[in-house]
């Protein structure tokens, strides 16, 4: 069994070269070459023309930076049994993919995998102790870790690509209720790990973090649900991005306390819980259920 890997970037200057490289580097030093199929670079930025190890493949797509779309590409461009969704900013330490295929020869149920950065606060050994080979969950910044999910590729034939209306911003929350709706598992594999370097990869993949200043769209935010004003929540008005990205979330799977009450209500079944499960989360109950922001849009 063979992985493709696919990592997003946008180098515009050296010092994201140096990251990509040191990734690619970390990359071709952790496994035996055997096992990778296609390594590409998905590069947002058209004027590049750095080099990188003859086993790289870099596409440099005509588009504006989409995260989704960009990654959908890469998937497009490969086609080993596996394929590894990256950020340029990892470190791959060595056996991470071994790790995850022993995991995978013992559950084949699970499609979906993710290796654990041991020093990031969302995954620490107190949490998620090596004792255990995998732990199962779809919690975004946990069990899903943004920055690295590895897939099984016939799990696209269940969930279909990458929804691209996610351009950036909560992407992973989109992924993880696509495996959610579908009952598909996803593992934290503990003996699989990379070092996630964190904080640059938003800026280097062309993110523009612009933060909302007193303005006639500030004043319009007003009109959200208040428990996303008066809840910890909050901190995502503070980022025109991630609201959107909040909003499109929302509309597409229904409000939050609808999502939990939904859950609640799918942890109590005893039979028939895939059936279940495609049925709360169905398109037509999540747009009746994403009323409160949606009355929102429509204003």
């Amino acid at each position: 069994m063979k992985i493709d890997i696919v990592i997003l970037s946008n180098t515009i200057n050296d010092s994201v070269w140096k990251i990509n490289s040191d990734c690619i580097n970390s990359l071709l030093d952790s496994e035996s070459h055997s096992l990778f199929g296609s390594i590409l670079i998905i590069e947002t930025n058209t004027q590049a023309a750095y080099n990188y190890p003859s086993a790289v493949k870099v596409i440099k797509p005509s588009l504006p930076f989409n995260f989704n779309k960009f990654l959908n590409i890469g998937i497009n461009s490969s086609n080993s049994e596996f394929v590894a969704l990256c950020n340029n900013d990892l470190i791959f330490k060595r056996s991470w993919f071994s790790e995850i295929l022993k995991v995978k020869l013992s559950n084949p149920k699970i499609k979906s995998f993710a290796p654990i950065d041991y020093d990031y606060w969302g995954t620490t050994k107190d949490r998620y102790p090596c004792t255990s080979e995998f732990y199962l969950g779809y919690n975004i910044r946990t069990e899903i870790p943004g920055w690295c999910i590895v897939v099984e590729r016939n799990l696209f034939e269940k969930i279909g690509m990458l929804d691209e209306k996610f351009d950036f911003y909560y992407s992973d929350n989109d992924y993880s209720m696509l495996l959610y709706k579908n009952q598909i598992k996803h593992a934290l594999c503990t003996k699989s790990q990379v070092k996630h370097l964190g904080s640059k990869n938003s800026t280097e993949l062309g993110i523009n973090h612009n933060i909302i200043k007193k303005s006639k769209k500030e004043q319009e935010l007003n009109k959200l649900p208040k428990y996303l004003q008066n809840s910890d929540n909050a901190w995502i008005l503070e980022n025109p991005k991630m609201l959107e990205g909040y909003i499109k979330f929302h509309t597409k799977w229904g409000s939050e306390s609808s999502i939990r009450f939904r859950k609640k209500l799918l942890a109590r079944s005893k039979i028939f819980k895939n059936i279940i499960c495609r049925l709360l989360f169905s398109a037509p109950i999540n747009y009746l259920l994403s009323f409160p922001l949606r009355r929102v849009i429509l204003k």
